[in-house]
């Protein structure tokens, strides 16, 4: 019998959005602080020059602080810019992510028209967003597969930023789906196996 990992992605989808809806702001708050400081703590954090970031939808991690912090330490960060001419995602450099951000593709905040795009080869690490993660690298996101396509073309360190909730056993993928090189959550750093 073939497994329908569509079907069984969806599935998850649909368990990882209610488990993380069951979240109060408050504790949401408090496991953002911890995963930006374990985040911080990291010896490939400390050494990464280049850093795509993500700027943070509803119920994700608010890693805002962490992104701005490294800016103030001389960091690059850049954020996921969408070209709709080539419906894929640039990395756009932002020197002030309270002034240089507009609301993008599907209403998320991105850098502004105009900013410099850096290479995704310069990229030294970059946190990703997702909806599921499992120990071995694998990663759900919510289905448009915008980040696997990016993700395919950096080769910086892929770090998988979650909520503990969002760890599951086993993320069904697929030979397209991109694996992170570690996870944290709010309790751990879990590197791929």
């Amino acid at each position: 019998m073939k497994v329908n990992i569509a079907a069984q992605k969806e599935e998850l989808r649909a368990q990882s959005k209610a488990f993380l809806r069951s979240i109060s702001t408050t504790d949401l708050n408090l496991q953002s602080a911890l995963i930006a400081d374990r985040i911080s703590a990291m010896p490939e954090w400390d050494r990464a020059k280049t850093i795509l970031g993500f700027v943070p939808g509803n119920h994700e991690p608010d890693i805002n602080k962490l992104l701005k912090e490294a800016i103030s330490t001389g960091k690059r960060i850049c954020l996921p810019q969408f070209n709709p001419i080539q419906t894929t995602y640039s990395a756009v450099l932002v020197s002030n992510p309270n002034a240089d951000l507009i609301s993008g593709k599907y209403g998320v905040l991105e850098p502004k028209a105009g900013s410099e795009v850096i290479p995704f080869s310069e990229i030294d690490c970059v946190l990703v967003p997702g909806l599921a993660f499992d120990s071995t690298g694998g990663r759900l996101g919510r289905g448009g597969g915008w980040f696997d396509r990016m993700l395919a073309e950096i080769r910086g360190l892929r770090i998988g930023v979650a909520f503990s909730v969002q760890l599951v056993g086993n993320v069904p993928v697929e030979s397209h789906d991109i694996r992170m090189d570690c996870l944290v959550t709010a309790e751990e750093l879990i590197r791929a196996k």
